[in-house]
């Protein structure tokens, strides 16, 4: 998968509330943070055996819509805590 797709996806479809990839390399093994982040009702992210590894970005936890976040089978590090729920 390309990182312009993703990056289209999060300028273009702000509105988007699920996003979901498996067992697809997204063209980068870092976060796609900047077009995630862009998702603001983001409800549900699954990203699943893409390959990513990092840290996790912080943007995650400022998203106050985001219910769901699977990112089984990468190697991902860090701690999404929304502080709107505490």
């Amino acid at each position: 998968m390309d990182d312009n797709f993703l990056d289209a996806v999060g300028i273009t479809m702000t509105g988007l509330a699920s996003l979901e990839i498996r067992n697809s390399p997204l063209g980068s093994d870092t976060f796609p943070q900047a077009a995630v982040c862009n998702l603001t009702r983001l409800q549900n992210l699954y990203l699943l055996e893409t390959n990513l590894t990092g840290e996790l970005p912080q943007c995650l936890s400022n998203m106050t819509s985001l219910r769901v976040i699977d990112v089984d089978s990468n190697n991902l590090s860090g701690d999404v805590e929304n502080q709107t729920r505490k």
